[in-house]
């Protein structure tokens, strides 16, 4: 199935395809498209400075499994990540999360988690 495709049958914008490929079912497709196309609900962040080493790596340009590489390099929570980009700890595989989100979008996610943490 593409990704059109996919999408038309979650019934979601194709750019939240990339999160819905690691669902087990259609059911399960709309809960991860959810954590993307809903912005997240404040929650507290325990790791402030991997959310700015993301913003760093976000903006050199590296793409969504770049950036995690590196974060994962330097021990980089991913959690207070995961929980900044979707306000969840657990959903989806963390890099679709990044792709299906976008760039803008997802620093936009994390200067909202950083301006809640004081960062």
């Amino acid at each position: 199935m593409t990704d059109d495709e996919l999408a038309t049958r979650v019934g979601v914008p194709v750019g939240a395809a990339p999160v819905l490929r690691g669902a087990r079912d259609l059911r399960e497709a709309r809960e991860f498209a959810e954590l993307v196309l809903a912005a997240p609900d404040p929650a507290s962040v325990a790791a402030p400075e991997t959310l700015v080493r993301f913003r760093d790596l976000a903006a050199d340009g590296l793409d969504a499994k770049g950036i995690l590489r590196e974060l994962k390099a330097v021990g980089g929570d991913l959690r207070s990540l995961r929980v900044a980009l979707t306000g969840r700890e657990r959903g989806p595989e963390l890099w679709a999360v990044i792709e299906a989100l976008g760039r803008d979008e997802a620093l936009s996610r994390v200067d909202a988690a950083l301006a809640r943490t004081g960062g």
